[in-house]
């Protein structure tokens, strides 16, 4: 992605939440499917490789969908996080409307520099525990990675 500013998304819809579960069938239907291709649809989304949030060593996933993020908030074993006092789903929540529902991202994000993807700050941003974004955006096969800078 290059450094231009624009809103990549409109809200942010998280997945296997109370929103997601109650809107699921108002979602398909602006789709023009039912709720099982939906789900599907998005399954084989996340299922691919889809953009994603490094957080204090683990991945969050998210993809954008006809001006919606839908974001994977959850471990490994797929327990969601979608308790809204928990203070990682908030942080993560914040990171993900900041570099996708805001004008100008470039405010909040830095872009590191990398070479097959790998690169010494990114390797110690990761080990640090600070948030970085991997951008592919649903094309090509190179991420773009952005550091999250807190102001």
């Amino acid at each position: 992605m290059s450094t231009e500013t624009k809103k990549l998304a409109k809200e942010i819809i998280v997945m296997f939440s109370e929103e997601y579960y109650s809107r699921i069938d108002k979602l398909a239907k602006e789709e023009n499917i039912t709720t099982d291709e939906f789900e599907e649809m998005l399954n084989n989304y996340f299922d691919s490789d889809p953009d994603f949030l490094m957080y204090k060593q683990k991945k969050y996933y998210c993809m954008v969908h006809n001006e919606r993020l839908y974001a994977y908030i959850g471990d490994e074993n797929y327990v969601c996080i979608d308790d809204e006092n928990n203070e990682d789903y908030k942080k993560i929540i914040k990171i993900l409307s900041r570099f996708y529902l805001e004008d100008d991202y470039t405010k909040y994000f830095t872009p590191i520099e990398t070479w097959q993807g790998i690169s010494d700050e990114l390797i110690n941003a990761v080990e640090e525990n600070k948030p970085v974004i991997y951008y592919r955006g649903g094309e090509g096969y190179i991420y773009g990675t952005w550091l999250y800078n807190e102001k």
